[in-house]
């Protein structure tokens, strides 16, 4: 039993001292960790529409958060060699179309050491395979984790919470729910910050403004045990290079949060690199006045009678 004095006082501590009761993880996006920072024990689900960069975004938060915190990152979409070409792409700045080039010369090579050298001192570790029944993946990789340690676990597994679940029976989605609940307590016991991505539905497309909402899941249930669901939303994705005023809208991207059981819920602006296949904090000051948030949210405004007014890009043509 817990007296309304003893409530009270510790809840008073905790907000004189929330460092002592609570850790925030630096995402490297400074509006981000600002407005709606990350915290122990959350699951984070990020959603999006094939080609708008789920996993450039994930990998760049792992890479962020592996600068201070110790990570394990697993990918269902992706081999070894290939997280190898992502990193090296965004740690040297090195175009990814060299990367995935047939021969590279002296000088890229050169560049490419030096971002191995730089990845090299990051806190990351990986976790191989593919689960043989995609219900169980999320029991998988609790089962996978008993004996291991970290402060953040990074599950790149959209094409699971996707193609793999759209037509499953409700036993099949019921399963991978409880695994996900299952790894989602052994996580807040341990205080580690689980992200995972997840796949879409169309209905996006057939929206006017094609900004994703939490109806736009594939798993039934999973913003009952979530603590944040936020998407990915690029408006190069559909076409739209300016926006009313004529600015460049290329690599301008939003994090948005639609669901925040811990706080508020927003957007956060970002940039998209094409090139490196990594997002980055977006400067204000490429984008109207400093501070001039008028200006922004009416060019968010701008982009939803526009977006009706374009053909979307083919999802083949995007390589991230």
């Amino acid at each position: 039993m817990t007296s309304i004095q003893e409530l009270l006082e510790s809840g008073l501590n905790r907000l004189r001292f929330p460092q002592d009761f609570e850790r925030t993880y630096k995402t490297g996006f400074k509006h981000l960790d600002e407005t709606i920072p990350f915290k122990d024990g959350e699951l984070v689900v990020i959603g999006a529409r094939p080609g708008m960069g789920k996993t450039a975004f994930m990998l760049s938060l792992a890479l962020n958060f592996a600068k201070e915190y110790s990570v394990i990152y697993h990918s269902t979409e992706h081999n070894q060699f290939e997280l190898f070409q992502r990193i090296i792409a965004q740690k040297a700045e090195l175009d990814m179309a060299y990367i995935r080039g047939s021969k590279l010369e002296e000088d890229q090579m050169k560049v490419i050491e030096e971002g191995k050298e730089d990845a090299s001192t990051l806190w990351m570790d990986f976790l191989d395979g593919y689960p043989e029944r995609v219900e169980y993946y999320f029991k998988d990789i609790k089962d996978k984790l008993e004996q291991e340690s970290c402060d953040v676990l990074v599950l790149d597994c959209a094409d699971i919470l996707g193609s793999s679940i759209m037509y499953a029976s409700p036993k099949i989605k019921w399963r991978m729910l409880e695994g996900l609940k299952q790894l989602k307590k052994f996580c807040e016991a341990r205080a580690i910050l689980l992200i995972i991505s997840s796949q879409l539905s169309r209905e996006v497309e057939s929206r006017q403004d094609k900004r994703p909402v939490l109806s736009d899941l594939f798993l039934p249930g999973l913003e009952v045990c979530s603590d944040k669901i936020a998407f990915l939303y690029r408006p190069e994705y559909y076409g739209i290079s300016q926006d009313h005023e004529g600015n460049d809208l290329s690599g301008f991207a939003e994090f948005i949060v639609r669901l925040n059981k811990k706080g508020m819920t927003g957007s956060c602006s970002m940039r998209f690199v094409y090139r490196f296949g990594k997002f980055e904090e977006w400067q204000t000051h490429d984008f109207g006045e400093e501070g001039d948030s008028n200006s922004f949210e009416s060019f968010k405004e701008d982009l939803k009678e526009k977006i009706s007014e374009v053909k979307r890009f083919e999802v083949g043509d995007a390589p991230f």
